[in-house]
């Protein structure tokens, strides 16, 4: 599929603008996908269990070209200049952290 750079500056302004876009469409997605599961759990470690196994299939599909979570990548990627879109990623993956940490799986074990 060739895309036109005009379409794109149009529809995003730059490339800034469709990383931007990218991200919030992936969020989107992830969190339906899998944090809604970790947010309705009752605190049962099976819960954890399926969020691993659906964080491994969502990125394990045959013949996939996807190597790993593409917002870890595009972390590890981004260069100097980009410190809003690695704020954005963070504070969504502080979100996933803190389910774990200071959700409902809190009082495990107790």
């Amino acid at each position: 599929m060739e895309v036109n750079p005009f379409s794109v500056y149009a529809s995003y302004k730059n490339k800034h603008g469709l990383l931007k876009e990218a991200i919030g469409t992936y969020e989107k997605q992830i969190h339906k996908a899998l944090l809604k599961g970790l947010e309705e759990s009752s605190g049962d470690t099976q819960d954890i269990k399926m969020f691993f196994y659906k964080s491994v299939e969502s990125i394990r599909h045959e013949g996939s070209a996807c190597k790993g979570c593409f917002m870890i990548n595009t972390i590890q990627e981004l260069g100097k200049g980009e410190e809003d879109i690695k704020a954005w990623i963070l504070k969504f993956i502080m979100e996933i952290k803190t389910l774990f940490i200071g959700g409902s799986f809190k009082n495990q074990g107790q």
